[in-house]
């Protein structure tokens, strides 16, 4: 028997001696898992549940690898299954429900999170979690609810009251919106995001002179803050003070052009005083940087139309209604 031969077999003995065990291939999984490789963790935990398809702890095991590893519809699938076995373990619910978030299920993710309130009880960042999804489903008046619970359990987390006020403004309830913002700046005085929400609510709410004096003392402070020159723009225009208001766009547009907004208010600003071709080419800028910009495409739309380019214009009707706008 030569010594190739021999080899061989000795190979082949050495092979066929050792089979992994269920434990083993667990064992590897959670090595895998310890050192971020996610991708190996689970194969390791697909080769440990052919061995062992009966045990329940290989799926939220996996699930949460292929959450990490970023395959958030199977690590759904995962959490449902482990969920199955054990539907009273309230961390499930809150993995799946972040999972589901992530993949903007916001549904399912609601229906997690109100699973594992009733599961664990109350929790603040629960609710504010929850309160963020109803936001995203529409229901502000749930996010606004939820957002309130949050703030009952922890006052002096200025963040809820933040989110909060965005809840506030889809509901048009300005008052109650700027009176939050005013309490993260009670908690939190150095937020510099909070005087510009503020001036901003106050043009929505049709306050503009108030929101103008507002943008002029951020102005003082800092004159060259873009922000409060565009929100100042922007009350100019709608209170229709459109000269005034394109000068502030200008000088937005000129430090920074990237921003839609800017050429889509200096637009009707120059609309509203008949310089027709400025306007549109604003309107067309706008477009550019955003083309699902909805307003832009129906203001163009009437603009076109005002030109006597009826096709353009209907065109441009069309697009808007198809990006949802509806005219008010």
């Amino acid at each position: 028997m030569n010594k190739f031969y021999l080899t061989l077999i000795f190979v082949l003995f050495a092979i066929n001696g050792y089979s992994q065990t269920f434990e083993d291939y667990m064992a590897e999984a959670q090595s895998a898992a310890d050192m971020w490789d996610y991708d190996e963790a689970v194969q390791a935990y697909d080769k440990a549940q052919e061995m062992n398809p009966g045990n329940t702890e290989i799926y939220s095991l996996r699930a949460y690898a292929k959450d990490m590893n970023g395959d958030r519809e199977s690590a759904v699938i995962d959490y449902g299954k482990a969920i199955e076995f054990d539907p009273t373990d309230a961390g499930l619910y809150y993995s799946r429900a972040y999972a589901r978030e992530y993949i903007y299920d916001y549904q399912g993710a609601v229906e997690d999170f109100t699973k594992y309130l009733e599961l664990a009880g109350d929790d603040a960042d629960i609710y504010s979690i929850r309160a963020r999804c109803l936001y995203q489903l529409d229901d502000y008046s749930g996010a606004i609810s939820d957002y309130t619970m949050s703030i009952n359990i922890a006052p002096d987390n200025s963040e809820i009251y933040y989110d909060r006020a965005y809840a506030y403004i889809e509901v048009d309830n300005f008052e109650s919106a700027i009176n939050d913002y005013m309490k993260v700046l009670e908690l939190d005085p150095a937020n510099p995001r909070i005087p510009a929400k503020i001036a901003t609510v106050k043009v929505l709410s049709g306050a503009y002179e108030k929101a103008i004096d507002d943008c002029n003392s951020m102005i003082k402070e800092d004159e060259g803050d873009l922000e409060a020159y565009f929100i100042r723009g922007y009350a100019k225009t709608e209170s229709g003070d459109y000269e005034s208001a394109i000068a502030d766009l200008d000088f937005v547009i000129e430090q920074y052009p990237g921003l839609p907004e800017s050429f889509y208010y200096r637009a009707v600003s120059k609309f509203n005083l008949n310089k027709y071709g400025e306007a549109l080419q604003d309107f067309n800028g706008a477009i550019d940087l955003k083309p699902d910009y909805a307003e832009a495409y129906y203001e163009r739309a009437v603009l076109k139309n005002n030109m006597g380019d009826e096709k353009g214009a209907a065109t441009d009707f069309l697009e808007a209604e198809k990006l949802g706008y509806i005219a008010g």
